[in-house]
């Protein structure tokens, strides 16, 4: 439901404000919002952009008027910032929304105004509003005056306050706890919620009510997940779904040969946009993985290389979760629940028939982890007790965001339904909750909050003790996949060779380097790349790590200081595609050749 006209930056019918000012120098902090501030700016054409802009109201209690800015786009050509007055009946309070550190980089120009980072501190409904409106007429004015990628980008850092609410074309603010019962609601439309029940005969605002289960009805309570979500319009209004081809994805496991060797990938290309413009879906290939989504047993692991947003368009898995890494770009993620912001360094889980779309800020890549029949769970601590690893409170879940927003060329709703993708068409966004309330959400985690546990003595404990997350098989302490960080730490094993142990597994461990360099082999496995060591592969450090391990000094040291490497272990034995093996052009055919030159130090006659 729209806020009241008294809330709204300008009406409906309201003509777009455009300005074509003659450039003007903004100094660093311009205050760009205040009674006493009230004239038009430009950007200089230099490209010389202010440290920081404010974005918002501010105004003393009871002056009842003041002047809202909204940041465009900067242009080569000097075109314009968005501008319009704002009336309001309602006295606002010491309200400022904050547009941190901008600058200017090479790539693919985004045209939305979601892409500036913006703070609300003290935040209100309506100061929220009228952000929200700068919004929806920016995104009405780029339709209508459209920017070729040639016209340059503009990327605003995160410069938010400590304590502020981060907002990004509305609000990112976060709810904490792993798989709490939540609630929310947009706070343009207090009291969505229905209160008492999930399904009243009439929704506050004429809402509908649905219910998304990500759990059968009769699991047991711990393992029973569902949400209600109150939309403008159920999800069921679109046309019939028809394949898509696009991407490679696959759960084809026999499309070539077995390969029982070490492989190793070099960093995965990223297309450049002007030649080969990929959004997150063209962009997804199947790596290797093993089961069938139809019998709900499986996993995959996916690579994403893309290089401009999903516009119009969404995805959902109706095969499993998405576990998202990103290794280099930040992804704004939209999903029904609100938005996430993700950066390298953090990941996220899209469960199970959860529309989701993803901006990006220029060349992007990252790894999937797609799991079928099963939920990613923190694991059992057992005797390490009631804190450590991954605590619960550090993963974010997103807060109620919508849209009302038709879109008459019609939007894409994708499907990945048995392993293919399908599109239908619907006239309007998806992303049109105005509240809901659940245990089944979408969320976020900085692997930075890991708490490390580490052996202090001597010898090696084994890499479960660096599990985040868990996919449970059937067989009890048995998984189907985890996900599993190396991050910095320290080492102070004493009589001990402290990098990783020479190992046969009788899982797959697929490996893949977010940043730095990981200790067993610091030439060769770089950001971007993966190994996988299949069942009973031979792997470990190679000689130039072992030689120098062996001859350490051994004092306490810091291990892995600027990296972060990960591993999705699964007790499937996991068959690589075709992609994988021959199409990506990125299969390290030498790897093998990290271990030859290591030699026999041995002699029977020196114990």
């Amino acid at each position: 439901m729209s806020p009241s006209s008294k809330h709204r930056l300008f009406p409906d019918s309201a003509p777009l404000p455009q300005t074509a000012q003659p450039p003007a120098s903004l100094g660093n902090d311009q205050q760009l919002c205040s009674p006493q501030s009230r004239k038009r700016l430009s950007i200089h054409p230099s490209g010389k952009l202010p440290a920081s802009l404010h974005l918002g109201a501010s105004c003393p209690h009871g002056a009842g008027q003041g002047l809202l800015w909204g940041f465009s786009q900067y242009h080569k050509a000097g075109s314009s910032i968005l501008w319009g007055p704002v009336t309001s009946s309602h006295a606002l309070p010491q309200t400022t929304a904050a547009v941190g550190r901008a600058g200017m980089e090479e790539g693919l120009f985004r045209p939305w105004v979601s892409h500036v980072y913006i703070t609300l501190e003290n935040q209100t409904t309506t100061c929220a509003c009228m952000v929200q409106n700068v919004v929806k007429m920016y995104m009405q004015f780029r339709r209508a005056n459209p920017v070729s990628a040639s016209q340059s980008t503009t990327r605003l850092a995160n410069g938010a306050k400590p304590g502020a609410v981060k907002m990004v074309c509305g609000n990112t603010k976060y709810m904490s706890g792993f798989g709490n019962e939540h609630v929310s609601e947009d706070p343009r439309c207090p009291g969505a919620l229905p209160e008492g029940q999930n399904n009243p005969q009439v929704c506050p605002y004429g809402l509908y009510a649905e219910q998304l289960s990500g759990s059968a009805f009769t699991c047991p309570r711990p393992t029973n997940k569902r949400s209600w979500l109150y939309r403008i319009l159920p999800s069921v209004c679109h046309k019939p779904f028809k394949p898509l081809e696009e991407g490679r994805l696959t759960h084809n496991w026999d499309e070539i040969e077995p390969d029982p060797n070490q492989l190793r990938w070099k960093p995965f290309e990223i297309p450049k946009a002007p030649q080969n413009k990929l959004d997150f879906v063209s962009g997804l290939h199947t790596l290797c993985g093993a089961g069938e989504p139809r019998g709900r047993n499986g996993i995959a692991v996916h690579i994403f290389v893309c290089n401009t947003s999903m516009l119009n368009r969404c995805l959902y898995n109706s095969d499993g979760d998405f576990l998202i890494v990103p290794q280099q770009g930040k992804l704004l993620i939209t999903t029904e629940f609100g938005k996430m912001l993700v950066e390298p360094n953090e990941i996220c889980v899209i469960q199970q028939g959860m529309r989701f779309s993803v901006e990006v800020f220029g060349e992007t890549r990252g790894y999937i982890l797609e799991v079928y029949g099963a939920h990613f769970e923190l694991p059992d601590l057992g005797p390490i007790g009631a804190n450590g690893l991954a605590n619960p409170r550090d993963f974010l879940v997103p807060v109620a965001w919508y849209e009302d927003r038709q879109v008459p060329g019609g939007y894409t709703v994708i499907s990945k339904y048995q392993g293919m993708l399908f599109a239908a068409q619907q006239d309007f966004s998806p992303f049109n909750v105005v509240a809901w309330h659940g245990n089944y959400t979408p969320y976020k985690y900085h692997l930075e909050k890991f708490m490390v546990i580490n052996a202090v003595a001597f010898d090696h404990a084994d890499p479960s003790i660096f599990t985040v997350l868990t996919a449970k098989s059937t067989r009890p302490g048995v998984a189907l996949a985890d996900f599993v960080i190396f991050p910095p730490r320290w080492g102070v094993a004493n009589n001990t060779f402290r990098p990783p142990y020479y190992h046969r597994n009788c899982m797959s461990e697929f490996m893949g380097l977010i940043k730095g360099h990981y200790e067993a082999k610091e030439e060769g496995f770089q950001p971007g790349g993966a190994s996988l060591h299949s069942m009973m592969t031979p792997h470990g450090p190679d000689a130039d790590c072992f030689e120098k391990a062996s001859k350490a000094k051994l004092e306490p040291e810091r291990v892995a200081e600027g990296t972060m490497a990960f591993m999705f272990e699964s007790s499937l034995s996991l068959a690589v595609t075709k992609w994988g093996l021959q199409t990506s052009n990125r299969l390290d055919k030498n790897y093998y050749k990290c271990w030859e030159p290591l030699k026999s130090h041995f002699n029977p006659k020196c114990k």
